[in-house]
Order: structure tokens, then C-alpha cells, then sequence
């Protein structure tokens, strides 16, 4: 991948991973540290490695790797509202729901190669966009989208402790996973748990 990189595309390349990595550090007095920024930033660079694995590696064009996200997007917001506030969790829910999804999906469609391959795919991801705004919309809200609530019933969550004022903040085995650093909202009460 970078071995016919010249060097004036390393130089750009380096520059421009520095001011990324970098701009959180320089603008924290400013108020300007972005970190939900950083966190679109890698969900679509793992999103473009997968890309990358089954197009570079395998000749697949496929565009169904946004119904894939969809499904785990939606796993990972449920696993909230249900379960924990932990990321973990969530993680591995999102993992097995879009896994089983993409096991669907790939038993009709890796049947079939080139354009065919494309076009299955491209019709079974406007199939779950259509479905995520119509039919499906009691489990996926519509357009509005998902949104966390007091009243989320978060099982493992209530087992350990009561919940404190606000909304829990999601976690990453108990560290704070808040998109900015002075917005309001409890930690979650597994995690205080733990603390």
C-alpha cells in the first residue's frame, strides 16, 4: 500500500496525520478538541479497511457495506438502551448482529460475481434502507433515529445500581466515552460500579 508512495506523498501524509492527531491537543483551550470528530474519523476509516479487504483483496465491488453499518449502528444503540452503557458489550452485539446479517446476505449474493455480485448487493442495501424507514421503523425510529432516554430500561445497569440523575454516559470499561468534555450527563452505573 505504501511502497509506491513518493516522497512528497509521504510528507503530505505525515503533515496530515499530525495536524489530525494533533488538533485535539492544540485546541483543547480553545474548547475546540472535537473528539466526535475523531470518532466519525475512525468508524469510516475501519469502514473503508473493510472496503478495502473485500475489494482490493478479493476483486468484490460490493455496495452493501453501508446496510452492514446500519445494522450494527442500530445493535449498538439497542444494546444501550437495553442492556448497558458499556461499549463493550455493545461492541460484540453490533459484531453479531451485522455478522449474521452479512451471512444473509452473502449466502444469496457471493452465489454470483461481477456486475451481478454489485447489483445484489446494491439492491439488498437500498432493501434495508427502505425497510429501516418504512416497515422497521417501530425498532429504528424513522428518520428521527434512535435516542437514549431516562427511561431505557438497561438491565445490567439497574442490577448493580440505581441510576443517578441525567443520562448515562456510554463507557469504555469505565472510562467516560462523551463526545464533549463539559456536556451534562451521569456516568453509568455499571461502571461507577467498578470505581
Amino acid at each position: 500500500m505504501f511502497a509506491n508512495l513518493s516522497r512528497n506523498d509521504w510528507i503530505l501524509f505525515i503533515v496530515f496525520s499530525a495536524i489530525v492527531l494533533l488538533a485535539p491537543i492544540l485546541f483543547m483551550p480553545l474548547g475546540a478538541a472535537y473528539p466526535a470528530l475523531l470518532q466519525k474519523f475512525a468508524i469510516y476509516g475501519i469502514f473503508a479497511i473493510g472496503f478495502n479487504l473485500l475489494f482490493g483483496l478479493t476483486g468484490y465491488l460490493s455496495f452493501g457495506h453501508a446496510a452492514f453499518l446500519g445494522v450494527g449502528s442500530y445493535a449498538a444503540v439497542w444494546s444501550f438502551k437495553l442492556f448497558t452503557m458499556n461499549a463493550i458489550p455493545a461492541i460484540v452485539f453490533a459484531v453479531i448482529c451485522s455478522g449474521l446479517f452479512a451471512a444473509l446476505i452473502g449466502y444469496v449474493s457471493l452465489r454470483r460475481s461481477g456486475i451481478y455480485f454489485s447489483i445484489l448487493t446494491l439492491a439488498f442495501a437500498q432493501m434495508s434502507y427502505n425497510l429501516a424507514y418504512s416497515v422497521l421503523t417501530p425498532i429504528t425510529n424513522g428518520e428521527t433515529g434512535l435516542q437514549l432516554s431516562q427511561n431505557d430500561p438497561r438491565i445490567i445497569d439497574h442490577m448493580f445500581l440505581t441510576p443517578g440523575e441525567g443520562l448515562p454516559s456510554p463507557d469504555f470499561s469505565g472510562s467516560s466515552c462523551r463526545a464533549m468534555p463539559g456536556s451534562i450527563s451521569a456516568p453509568s452505573p455499571f461502571s461507577s460500579a467498578f470505581s
